[in-house]
């Protein structure tokens, strides 16, 4: 873990930005990135996000 960040292959602003928008929008607070950016052996891919909300209406983006 670095700087309160499990190390993954975002950069740490990018980490940042997921967790910002997942909390204004989702007001959310539990992000998971799982994949391949979650494995540091790995080469490029998508992201692939988990977002845990309490929300109960839906949400258009």
């Amino acid at each position: 873990m670095y700087n309160g960040l499990i190390m993954i292959r975002l950069k740490e602003q990018q980490q940042h930005t997921i967790k910002q928008f997942a909390w204004e929008i989702f007001d959310s607070s539990k992000v998971m990135i799982f994949g391949s950016r979650a494995d540091m052996a790995q080469k490029g891919g998508d992201i692939d996000i988990y977002i845990q909300t309490d929300k109960k209406e839906d949400i258009a983006l």
